[in-house]
C-alpha cells in the first residue's frame, strides 16, 4: 500500500475528503517524527509502538577489500507490533 492508497482508504473509512485525509496522514507522520526526534516513544494501543533504539559503534570487515571498518553509533527508529495486530494478521 502506498501513501496515496492509505489516504484514499482513510477518506473512505472516515467519510472525509481526500484532502482532509491527506492532511490527517501528514500530521500523524509529523507528530511521530517529532516525538522520535525528542527520544520519546509513541504507543498506539492495539497497533504497536514506535521508539528509538541506540545502536553502539561496531567493527566489521569489508568483504571486498578485507579491511576492517568502524560503523559509528547511531539512533535508529523501530516499530514493535502489538499482539492484537499480530493476531489479526495471522487469521
Amino acid at each position: 500500500m502506498t501513501k496515496k492508497e492509505l489516504i484514499y482508504g482513510i477518506a473512505l473509512e472516515a467519510g472525509l475528503s481526500s484532502s482532509d485525509a491527506a492532511k490527517a496522514v501528514d500530521a500523524f507522520m509529523k507528530v511521530i517524527e517529532k516525538s522520535l526526534r525528542k527520544g520519546e516513544s509513541v504507543s498506539l494501543m492495539g497497533f504497536g509502538s514506535f521508539f528509538v533504539s541506540n545502536m553502539t559503534e561496531r567493527k566489521c570487515i569489508n568483504t571486498k577489500t578485507k579491511r576492517q571498518i568502524v560503523i559509528p553509533a547511531a539512533k535508529v527508529p523501530r516499530f514493535r507490533v502489538a499482539s492484537r495486530l499480530r493476531e489479526a494478521v495471522m487469521k
